[in-house]
């Protein structure tokens, strides 16, 4: 399984991570702004303006976390998940709150170093809290992803029922 990764962007400031892995971040944030070299802010649509933008702690932690795997570790990725969303509200922004329990998810999924049944608890843990707020309805492909995530999380636990596990 690969992590799951946002591929689209919604609302401003929501940094969808597959982009910023290819181009980087400031260019991902250009795009979303609308933005190139030397232009100046172009007007966004009133359901993009209204989106709150993280503090400038949070952008830091959404910078390191869109950084390849290689040069962050999963132990890491893990920490910078759990800083962000101490500061990130979920009433206030739903979406980067799943998309962080996602990426928290996918980190503790991927970790082989620790105790693996642990780690398999965990990410079972955070993908159904991303799924509380990741809908349907409001992000299929995302959605979907993570659910096959939360799938795969199932089959390998190791506690519980095996049976109700893999019917999970």
């Amino acid at each position: 399984m690969t992590p799951a990764v946002a591929t689209t962007a919604t609302k401003r400031w929501r940094l969808p991570k597959r982009r910023c892995r290819k181009i980087g971040i400031a260019e991902a944030i250009a795009e979303i702004e609308g933005l190139s070299e030397g232009q100046e802010q172009a007007a966004l649509p009133p359901e993009l303006d209204s989106s709150p933008s993280p503090p400038a702690a949070v952008r830091r932690l959404l910078d390191e976390l869109a950084n390849p795997l290689p040069s962050t570790s999963l132990k890491r990725r893990i920490e910078l998940c759990r800083e962000a969303l101490e500061m990130v509200d979920r009433s206030l922004d739903p979406e980067l709150w799943g998309l962080l329990h996602v990426e928290m998810g996918s980190s503790f999924y991927l970790e082989t170093t620790d105790d693996r049944e642990e780690n398999i608890e965990q990410a079972v843990t955070n993908f159904e809290l991303a799924l509380e707020v990741i809908t349907r309805q409001a992000n299929p492909k995302l959605w979907a992803t993570t659910l096959n995530d939360l799938g795969n999380a199932y089959d390998e636990r190791t506690r519980g029922d095996r049976a109700k596990n893999i019917e999970q």
